[in-house]
């Protein structure tokens, strides 16, 4: 998710095609799984062009739910200069428009949640009748203004401005502990399930990496350790436990313009990292389905988003016909769709992505 501070400015690009299935190599003694050379595979999914929004310039699907509900930010250029963003839900013909605010997170479940921010974190329930509820804002985490980055089923949003936080539905508000201030200087909760496991980056201090870690829903951290000769980790997104285990997404980074999509396995029970595997090409990871299944970017001069499913082939996913540089920011929970754009001409338009 590059829409926030802890963002690495990483350039997006793509791949030659290739369409050999991919298998994993055994685990070294580390836990370590490293995808082959055949690791690369079409997906299955195929894009749908969403355009932009009448007037509008240019467009990013932000998010998608299991229902195929999309945040769309769509944007005007005037010739006066600046920038006019409107943010809007799309259920597939029927638009609904967001009066005020920012839109970073949409639920699966049920009820659908929304989370974002105004002044500060709020949440939001969605319906494709109604629209959108009047904002719920959440409390500042130290003081500090917020804003909601992910939501869960439930209505749990997590996020943050320099603090991270989680702000249950329960009412109780949570301020993720800084487990080393001489490290660390600024957090955000990237993403929560269901359980309340929470993916958490912290920006390093000046000359400090940065670092990636799963936070319990125990309080417990559990840091997210770079690839051999790498040094900082973000956490971009968390699966659903299963069977004892959760999955992180995240990405390896040298600081020196290599770095690595990388997918931790945590066992729930002892707070474990039991094994981690990477994807090899110059690649970055943006979101996780409710199974494990990552989203991602692998680089070069255009852009080639990918999915990964847990076991299976690095997968990429096609853009339309008539646009290059494609990009995701989401996967729903249930993994049946990914939201993103691509670049048609000069500018970008918004994509869905559907299994087939």
């Amino acid at each position: 998710m590059m829409r926030s501070l802890l963002c690495r400015s990483l350039a997006v690009a793509a791949l030659c095609a290739c369409t050999n299935s991919e298998r994993l190599t055994s685990p070294d003694v580390d836990g370590l799984q490293v995808l082959d050379a055949k690791g690369i595979a079409p997906a299955s999914y195929t894009p749908t062009d969403l355009g932009t929004y009448p007037g509008d310039t240019e467009a990013f699907a932000w998010a998608v739910n299991d229902a195929g509900s999309v945040v769309v930010m769509s944007r005007l250029y005037p010739s006066t200069g600046g920038i006019i963003a409107h943010w809007y839900m799309r259920t597939g013909s029927i638009v609904s428009n967001l009066d005020s605010g920012v839109i970073n997170g949409i639920s699966g479940g049920a009820t659908t949640y929304v989370a974002g921010a105004i002044s500060t974190a709020v949440r939001w329930t969605y319906s494709t009748s109604t629209g959108f509820s009047a904002p719920t804002a959440l409390p500042h985490i130290n003081g500090l203004s917020e804003r909601g980055l992910a939501v869960n089923d439930l209505g749990d949003v997590a996020g943050g401005s320099g603090q991270a936080g989680i702000w249950l539905a329960n009412g109780t508000n949570i301020e993720v502990t800084n487990p080393n201030t001489a490290l660390y200087r600024q957090s955000e909760a990237r993403d929560i399930n269901n359980s309340t496991d929470a993916a958490i980056s912290f920006l390093g201090t000046i000359g400090n990496p940065d670092r990636g870690y799963a936070r319990m829903a125990d309080g417990t951290m559990i840091e997210l350790p770079p690839l051999s000769a790498q040094r900082s980790t973000y956490a971009d997104g968390v699966s659903e436990r299963i069977a004892g285990r959760i999955y992180v997404a995240g990405t390896s980074d040298d600081d020196n313009g290599k770095y690595n999509a990388v997918r931790w396995t945590i066992d729930v029970a002892t707070h474990s990292i039991v094994e981690t595997a990477v994807v090899p090409a110059l690649s970055y990871s943006k979101a996780m389905a409710d199974d494990g299944t990552l989203a991602g970017i692998q680089a070069g001069s255009n852009g080639a988003p990918f999915v990964w499913k847990v076991g299976g082939a690095v997968a990429i996913l096609k853009t339309p016909k008539g646009s290059t540089s494609g990009r995701v920011w989401e996967i729903s929970g249930n993994g049946h769709y990914v939201a993103g754009d691509a670049k048609f001409g000069s500018y970008r338009r918004a994509i869905l992505w559907t299994a087939q």
